[in-house]
């Protein structure tokens, strides 16, 4: 009896073991999922998962915005789509002392379109940019609208484009999460990504030098364009890829850009894994994200009203549907830690009968 008293201690103590494991990874896994968003200074940021178009982070996403030369990713998308790279163009009279940035374009020069895109993308040409339009389409205006064409294509409905280079104008402004499904596409494009993935560059007899600081300072980053005006601020759109999985971060209007973006990137890194992380906002309210309910996620996300040549708001109702779906799905907790919390309790309470049992089989031994 005595021996049977102490095997049942043994196996009170396995099971105050696994409890302990248990109550352990519970805390762990709440740990992981409560680590808080970073701080940006941007008056408007997104950050996705830019494999799968997961929203990992946002503030302020859906508000419309001027976007400065970040335009000039659509405008660079479109070239590539059009083709023919190796195309020589005559540099028209409207491109030549373009204010802004400038490639020092000269009339009558000729280029290739290549040699133009690097000159847009890397030194944030204006000149480039126009030349391109003109290049690709005959004239400004028709490549505006394709542009915009583009856009609705791609469902940024929170997006409209008034010129190819963006020097502001009130009709030329897109938003945080806009600008970054944007870069989403842009990048699956090799041509693009090629160039905006590139430090350096000599086209045309001119030493072109990235903007994108990120490509020096960041490891894994790939892109994209960097963007300044008086009115708009800086504006920075980055993606980092490691591992075979992308990130993609926008700041618009952001004092602090570079560090922000650092930031923002160290923060989605470790949930590229299979279970995604929440949507984040600052406030610190999120939502549990899975394949499940990520489409209902990002409906809730979606801007209101549409685009200038997007058509009009979606209906309020569906969007309140939607948020409550969301909502519902999301639950109250965790339900992986409530199960695992559940089995802690459950082992705890074995643990509580072991020892009962073992007390009262000594005493009769005894």
């Amino acid at each position: 009896m005595k021996r049977s008293g102490q095997k049942t201690i043994r196996q009170a103590a396995a099971a105050l073991c696994a409890a302990a494991f248990f109550l352990g990874a519970a805390g762990i896994s709440s740990a992981a999922q409560l680590a808080p968003p970073p701080q940006v200074s941007a008056k408007s940021a997104a950050l996705l998962d830019g494999t799968t178009g997961e929203c990992l982070y946002v503030k302020n996403g859906e508000q419309r915005a001027l976007i400065a030369s970040t335009t000039k990713i659509m405008t660079g998308l479109l070239v590539c789509e059009a083709g023919e790279l190796d195309r020589t163009v005559n540099v028209p009279d409207a491109a030549v002392g373009l204010e802004g940035s400038s490639m020092y374009l000269k009339k009558g020069e000729t280029l290739t379109r290549g040699d133009l895109l690097y000159g847009m993308m890397l030194h944030s040409g204006n000149d480039a940019a126009l030349t391109l339009a003109i290049s690709v389409s005959g004239s400004e205006a028709a490549f505006v609208r394709q542009m915009n064409l583009r856009a609705c294509a791609l469902g940024l409905t929170q997006t409209h484009f008034a010129n190819p280079h963006g020097l502001d104008s009130g009709e030329n402004y897109s938003t945080a999460l806009d600008l970054a499904r944007l870069a989403q596409a842009a990048l699956q494009n090799a041509q693009l990504r090629a160039v905006v993935s590139t430090k350096t560059a000599v086209c045309a007899g001119r030493t072109l030098t990235n903007h994108n600081k990120l490509l020096w300072r960041y490891d894994g980053c790939i892109g994209v364009k960097t963007g300044y005006t008086r009115h708009a601020g800086r504006i920075l759109v980055s993606a980092a890829e490691r591992d075979g999985r992308m990130l993609i971060a926008v700041t618009i209007s952001d004092p602090d850009d570079w560090r922000d973006h650092t930031a923002l990137l160290d923060y989605g890194l470790p949930f590229l894994g299979a279970t995604r992380p929440s949507i984040r906002r600052t406030g610190g309210s999120y939502g549990r994200t899975t394949a499940k309910n990520s489409g209902a996620l990002r409906r809730r996300l979606a801007p209101q009203g549409g685009g200038a040549d997007c058509g009009g708001p979606r209906p309020r109702q569906r969007q309140h549907r939607a948020a409550w779906r969301a909502g519902r799905r999301r639950g109250g907790r965790d339900r992986a830690g409530w199960h695992t919390r559940q089995n802690a309790a459950g082992a705890a309470a074995s643990l509580s009968h072991a020892l009962q049992a073992a007390r009262l089989r000594d005493h009769h031994a005894r």
